[in-house]
């Protein structure tokens, strides 16, 4: 009995021994970690907590972190890693683990040209040779990984050379089951990427068929974070916008070029930028919807290629333009060296031929902005409503057409069809028209080159071109109804041709230019340029107009040719006279007697005087209240129109210094309020005319269009507020 009590104590201090090993094994590791890791791997470790559980064979380590080589700069750790494993299946020879789990994983990557900053925890190249492991090719390891959850992690990548950095955040992984003799696998993974991204895969393995499924979702992705590397190609500034797509990728692993590709891609709120002050290019949305790439039989289905809202700006400077100088890297970058060409010339090219069909391809609501800085003035101008349209493109298509309309500058429309040939480039036909084109906005033009501005007209334009490699016959027919030039405005870059005569030539009696002009050639002849030919005859009509047509009309009504040209008013002026009411009965007169005429009268104004005549008034308005700035506005008369501003002193709104500075008026009344009483006055002169003219006078409403001038653009001549008075035939 003796012997069998201290057999029992043995045991149990034996029991009593292992169990405080065991116990302490964790603590033991985990400082041994703490204090000798550096010595072992070359990088400093710090492990918050290890614990194991025997009972269900598991280890959980809570905290780690693992250091740069400066032993201060955190490079990558996790908050807890969990490992479950399964003892039991080792007896059917199986390495099994019921759960991985992995919270809050992050890794700190850093790349400095072609150099990482987890090089040094990479092992030198095995320097053992002649030695191979010897292992029976019929072996199978068996092995099982359940429950696989990654959570939370954070993987940035920081690219030195082109100073970027990535964040994938919130990443998430999940995968029930690998394992030696599973048929179906299956994966989730969903991050964030950026402030806004997200990316989520779903995937699918099967084992037995060795048939894969991808299921790729990618929700606004930011793309300005890849601006530094666009930088060494283009000058360009910034690039924003975010990158959606919704992928599905299927395919064997048998054959690696049995891949499907469905779904579809787009790119939402671009904008690329010189500068921050001049964007390039923009567009709202551009989208690809692919129904098939078939990887194997060489085939790609596109039904749909749409690209909304583009807006281009394009300028032209003394020295490049912009599209110049933005894609200066490219332009300026060496050509290929002589010895490249010489051994890559006997590379075999893949014969095999792609096909592909793309039911439309699609451009909405287009915009160019253009603005030109070669002329004695700046000229700018607003091509939009721009639409393009192609349908039913395969590689079999010896011709398709392309549909396009245009507005030009709310001052004319230009639409037609073009039908290309994708295989001859040259094998073109256009049919093209320009539709009653308001040519005042072009007076920069005729300014530079002939030195009188323009001060009306309207312009219509219809070509026909035929082109292939040999021949091309283009015909070009003009019409320029109503085209005046103003004085001489002395611009040395002019041209000399004698204006005068040539319009009393040209001049039809309907006070219209109308001209064909054939344009034959070859464009394969080196030189060929059929815009000079059109040019140099363009040139010869553009700078004619025809004689007013007033003096025959002014006799038709009984009244002086030059009272029907203008209708002058005064500035600030916001009602109708009788002589203004009287020279618009004239004109409704004459749309009775002459049906198929159209008088355009389009507003005209200084815009900075009359903003000053109208502050004046405002000034008064809000003065009003005063008895003694109601005697001062009263005794205002004594101020000639060039002591406008001292008037505005007597009111004692503004200092002796801000008498010199033009925009006084504009200081009182405030910049943004000014501007809207502007513009209320210039359309409430054209809702006075129009009044006037369809209710009072009943006439047809299509012999009067009523506008107000492109003022931007208008020439110092027309600076006055008046109504200028157009005609031309329906």
């Amino acid at each position: 009995m003796k012997k069998l009590k201290n057999w029992h104590i043995t045991l149990g201090v034996l029991f009593i021994i292992i169990l405080a090993v065991l116990s302490s094994a964790s603590g033991i590791i985990e400082n041994y970690l703490n204090k000798y890791a550096e010595d072992i791997v070359g990088r400093k470790i710090y492990l918050g907590d290890l614990k194991i559980n025997y009972f269900k064979v598991a280890i959980q380590l809570k905290d780690l972190d693992i250091y740069e080589q400066d032993g201060e700069t955190p490079f990558a750790g996790f908050k807890e890693c969990y490992i479950n494993f399964t003892p039991t299946k080792l007896f059917n020879d199986e390495y099994s683990v019921s759960e991985i789990r992995l919270d809050s994983l992050y890794v700190n990557i850093i790349k400095d040209g072609e150099q990482f900053n987890f090089d040094d925890l990479i092992p030198a190249e095995d320097s053992i040779t002649g030695e191979k492991a010897k292992k029976d090719s019929a072996e199978i390891i068996k092995f099982s990984v359940y429950n696989i959850d990654f959570s939370k992690g954070c993987i940035s990548f920081n690219d030195k050379e082109a100073n970027q950095t990535q964040v994938f955040a919130d990443l998430n992984l999940k995968l029930p089951l690998i394992a030696w003799d599973n048929q179906k696998s299956e994966v989730g993974i969903d991050f964030k990427f950026g402030n806004k991204g997200k990316i989520m895969i779903d995937a699918e393995y099967n084992v037995p068929n060795q048939i894969y499924n991808l299921n790729l979702h990618l929700d606004s992705l930011e793309i300005n974070s890849f601006t530094n590397y666009l930088k060494p190609y283009m000058n360009v500034s910034t690039m924003n916008g975010y990158f959606h797509s919704r992928t599905n990728i299927s395919g064997s692993s048998r054959n690696v070029n049995q891949i499907l590709i469905t779904g579809k891609s787009s790119i939402s709120d671009f904008k690329l930028s010189e500068t921050e002050e001049n964007p390039f290019i923009e567009f709202k949305n551009f989208e690809i919807i692919y129904d098939a790439i078939d990887m194997g039989k060489s085939f790609c289905y596109l039904s749909k290629i749409q690209l909304e809202e583009p807006i281009i700006h394009a300028r032209l400077d003394k020295d490049f333009s912009n599209f110049e100088k933005v894609f200066r890297p490219i332009l300026e970058t060496d050509s290929i060296p002589t010895d490249s060409i010489t051994q890559t010339q006997h590379v075999e090219l893949d014969s095999t031929q792609i096909r592909y069909k793309i039911d439309s391809v699609l451009l909405k609501n287009g915009k160019v902005l253009f603005a030109d800085n070669t002329l004695n003035r700046p000229f700018s101008y607003e091509v939009h409503d721009i639409n393009v349209k192609m349908n039913n493109i395969d590689e079999t298509t010896t011709s398709f057409p392309i549909q396009f309309a245009l507005n030009l500058h709310n001052q004319g429309l230009l639409y037609g069809e073009a039908v290309v040939n994708p295989s001859e480039p040259m094998d073109i036909t256009i049919n093209a028209t320009i539709e009653r084109l308001k040519v005042l906005s072009f007076s920069p033009y005729s300014e530079f080159y002939m030195a009188r501005p323009i001060t009306q007209g309207e312009f219509t334009y219809k070509l026909k071109l035929d082109m292939d490699k040999h021949l091309m016959t283009n015909h070009n027919s003009f019409k320029i109804s109503d085209l005046e030039f103003g004085s001489n405005t002395g611009d040395t870059t002019a041209i000399n041709v004698p204006i005068q005569l040539a319009l009393y030539i040209l001049k039809d009696q309907n006070d219209v230019i109308t001209f064909d002009l054939p344009v034959y050639g070859n464009p394969s002849e080196p030189g060929f340029r059929a815009s000079k030919l059109i040019w140099k005859s363009m040139k010869n009509f553009m700078i004619k107009t025809a004689a007013s047509p007033f003096k025959a009309l002014g006799s038709l009504v009984g009244t002086n040719p030059e009272k029907l040209e203008n209708i002058p008013f005064a500035y600030a002026q916001d009602s109708l006279n009788a002589e203004q009411k009287n020279t618009l009965r004239k004109i409704a007169e004459i749309t009775k007697k002459k049906p198929n005429l159209r008088f355009t009268l389009r507003q005209q104004t200084h815009p900075e005087v009359e903003k000053q005549y109208l502050a004046l008034e405002i000034i008064k308005d809000q003065s009003s209240s005063s008895h003694l700035k109601k005697e001062i506005i009263r005794d205002s008369s004594q101020y000639a129109d060039n002591n406008r501003d001292a008037f505005v002193v007597s009111l004692g709104k503004v200092d002796d210094n801000s008498v010199q500075n033009a925009s006084a008026h504009e200081q009182i009344i405030g910049e943004q309020q000014l501007n809207a009483a502007f513009d209320k006055l210039l359309n409430h002169r054209n809702q006075l005319i129009e009044d006037f003219m369809f209710k009072e006078m009943q006439v047809d409403s299509s012999s009067i269009e009523i506008q107000t001038a492109d003022l931007i653009n208008l020439p110092e001549e027309l600076k006055t507020t008046n109504y200028k008075v157009e005609v031309s035939v329906k």
